[in-house]
């Protein structure tokens, strides 16, 4: 039977993906967020970085993304590169069409205050699906809940001082996100 270890960061887990476009790092949640970063990222493998289940961390006062299902099997390859850590150069969250109507904002990123951002990746579940096998019960509540992970961002932003957070709007086809992502990252 496969053991795991629990994942020094399963506080601060978020369901996102990690894709690199144009040579930066961008974390991407929210509304339809992966396939239009994967054809922005050109559909190749080594721009596609993780997921659905992202840790993001301070490591070394740079604020830093990478894979995390809460939990790593006890044998570990010291060769895979599949959890390593990424430096952030974008955090983007896609809007869904009400929330894109409510900002009035088309074909373009919009700014937003990086405690907004920190409130905006807590809208989905906590996606670290490891996690039931290395917690219990009352540890599963405390590292899932919202609030704790939308301040435990806020306080990695502000410790790491980054800023580059951004609003996607809803956009009609996933061409013409994919083509906002490679002109404005």
């Amino acid at each position: 039977m496969l053991s795991f270890i629990k994942s020094p960061r399963i506080d601060r887990i978020y369901y996102a993906d990690i894709f690199r476009i144009n040579t930066k790092i961008c974390v991407i949640l929210g509304h339809g967020k992966s396939t239009a970063a994967r054809i922005a990222a050109n559909q190749e493998g080594e721009n596609d970085l993780a997921r659905d289940s992202v840790a993001i961390d301070e490591v070394g006062g740079v604020l830093e993304a990478g894979y995390d299902l809460g939990g790593y099997g006890a044998y570990a390859d010291p060769s895979s590169t599949l959890h390593a850590m990424h430096p952030v150069s974008k955090m983007i969250y896609c809007l869904s069409p009400e929330q894109t109507n409510e900002i009035q904002a088309r074909n373009t990123l919009v700014k937003c205050s990086p405690s907004h951002m920190a409130q905006l990746a807590v809208t989905y579940p906590y996606p670290a699906t490891v996690a039931q096998y290395v917690c219990t019960p009352t540890e599963m509540e405390m590292y899932s809940s919202a609030s704790g992970r939308a301040q435990i961002l806020e306080h990695l932003f502000l410790q790491t001082r980054f800023s580059d957070t951004y609003l996607m709007p809803f956009t009609s086809s996933v061409e013409e996100k994919a083509a906002i992502y490679r002109h404005e990252v």
